[in-house]
């Protein structure tokens, strides 16, 4: 049996914020280059023969590289904090699962840029189912203890 997807979009609002976020950052860095390319070569002055070409190109590439020191650690900083606030509520949920059902959990919420903002309803809501089977247990058990020791009083 294959463990392939069916669908390539399985969280379109994800997926796109991701995809969003990619092409901002190649945007930005390509306009960057551009921009201190150009601010170079008006600094360079006019071209004139194949010896200022060579420096016209060494200025392209400086400003590559100095681009590249620019923007990429916004784009490691923004990545960390995208991949933060996607992952953190799983990671809280995740934390949560092993304690339900054996103990009283408190209700969930989310920060309010984190994404999954659905998820804590619905596991509210089964939060709140679980409590009340613990407290219908906790019923049955007491009513199942009274008449247990009133027959072994009758007996």
């Amino acid at each position: 049996m294959s463990n392939r997807r069916k669908t390539k979009l399985v969280n379109i609002s994800i997926q796109r914020a991701m995809t969003l976020r990619i092409v901002t950052h190649s945007i930005l860095f390509v306009w960057s280059v551009f921009l201190v390319c150009l601010g170079m070569m008006y600094m360079l002055g006019p071209v004139e023969n194949s010896e200022n070409m060579e420096q016209i190109r060494s200025i392209c590439l400086k400003a590559i590289g100095i681009s590249s020191l620019v923007i990429l650690p916004a784009i490691v900083y923004d990545s960390i904090k995208f991949g933060h606030r996607m992952v953190g509520p799983i990671v809280k949920f995740k934390n949560l699962l092993p304690r339900v059902g054996l103990e009283h959990v408190d209700h969930v919420g989310l920060r309010a840029n984190d994404y999954w903002q659905d998820l804590p309803a619905e596991f509210n809501a089964m939060l709140d189912r679980v409590e009340e089977l613990r407290r219908a247990a906790a019923v049955n058990n007491q009513h199942g203890l009274a008449v247990a020791n009133e027959f072994q009083a009758a007996v």
